[in-house]
């Protein structure tokens, strides 16, 4: 039951995610960089995930929250994708966080739509409580240093984020039209 409320109130947030909103950057007030909150997730027994195994490890990390029965959240994954192809290699990579879904869900929608980069499934309601958003599709992007750079980063806007921080994409990796 806990699991329906909670899918229900997720799916109340997907809804008011598609509201036209700006990524913001996290410098603090005094315009110092704020590192990114590490989480830990079990994601079965004896395998452990956690946030701190990709960020801070040399490359920019676009990390978005999602579920499987998000519909936004899925109709994000080909922007993703476009950009994943475009930029992923020395300086970048993506990790997406599935929370408030099941397990073998999460895993199907993975395989049906081609998500090739790391993912860290089962995260449940973990995440959200870190970085205390209330809609998903929510993306933030870390830096190589581990600087938590922008965050609540819009779909349509994600482009030009990226492009912000690691220039424009190498030639020969145009997004498909």
């Amino acid at each position: 039951m806990h699991m329906k409320k909670t899918a229900a109130l997720l799916l109340a947030a997907c809804l008011l995610a598609m509201l036209p909103l700006r990524a913001q950057s996290t410098a603090g007030k005094d315009d110092k960089p704020v590192k990114f909150k590490d989480f830990t997730v079990t994601e079965a027994p004896g395998q452990v995930k956690k946030l701190s195994d990709y960020a801070g490890k040399g490359k920019y990390l676009l990390v978005d929250f999602w579920a499987s029965w998000c519909g936004p959240c899925r109709r994000a994954v080909p922007v993703i994708k476009d950009l994943y192809k475009q930029y992923h290699g020395d300086k970048f990579e993506v990790l997406s966080v599935a929370v408030s879904d099941d397990p073998e869900d999460t895993k199907r929608a993975q395989v049906e739509e081609m998500m090739l980069w790391p993912q860290i499934i089962n995260a449940q309601q973990i995440p959200i409580k870190v970085y205390g958003f209330q809609y998903i599709p929510y993306m933030i992007l870390i830096g190589p240093d581990g600087t938590l750079l922008e965050e609540n980063i819009q779909v349509a806007e994600l482009a030009a984020v990226l492009k912000k921080y690691l220039g424009a994409a190498p030639k020969g990796t145009t997004p498909k039209k």
